[in-house]
């Protein structure tokens, strides 16, 4: 589907349809809209099949939570839930040591913002016993170092229109939720 428009269409199939998503930790994009729309549905089956860090949607999914937050709503968990291990396109552990040690300029600075936390703090050891210097990225943590103030409103405004157009129905939407959490990433940005 190229257009937003033809993503919409599929939410009112009843039956007898395959969503294949790229999102794969159901963070952003339109697989939220698809859970959103599907989830609550017993008929209707999610399969995962790359690995789903902590503290994202798809983790939680998977992990059994009955209900989870999409779009300021709590969304009832029905349908059939799977995941087919093995078939992730990352890297393991030793992969990406062999990457970044072939790179002809040494990174100033790697930011681990991927993985579970035990995983991440074992590969900070490594890449920092290796001479590299890394850190690791928390969720919803902005990291500032070397990006110049016109690329960050550029990331500031682009913040702003990922949130509106996350909404389905924005004349329909809770006033107050709208403006809290326009404030929230104003106040964020600040920072």
């Amino acid at each position: 589907m190229k257009s937003s428009e033809e993503s919409m269409k599929v939410n009112k199939i009843q039956r007898g349809a395959v969503i294949i998503s790229a999102s794969g930790m159901c963070e952003a994009g339109r697989i939220r809209h698809h859970l959103k729309h599907n989830l609550w549905r017993k008929e209707s089956s999610i399969v995962f099949v790359g690995y789903q860090a902590e503290g994202t949607l798809g983790y939680e999914i998977l992990s059994g939570k009955r209900k989870v937050k999409l779009f300021g709503e709590e969304i009832a968990v029905n349908a059939e839930i799977h995941n087919l291990e093995g078939l992730s396109g990352h890297a393991d552990r030793n992969g990406l040591i062999k990457w970044v040690e072939d790179f002809k300029a040494k990174p100033k600075k790697i930011l681990l913002v991927h993985g579970d936390s035990e995983a991440q703090k074992s590969f900070k050891e490594l890449l920092n016993s290796k001479g590299f210097n890394s850190k690791i990225v928390q969720i919803n943590e902005i990291f500032k170092d070397n990006i110049k103030e016109d690329e960050m409103k550029l990331s500031y405004k682009e913040e702003l229109v990922n949130y509106i157009e996350s909404i389905d129905n924005l004349d329909n939407y809770d006033r107050e939720a709208f403006i809290k959490n326009i404030e929230k990433i104003l106040n964020k940005n600040k920072q």
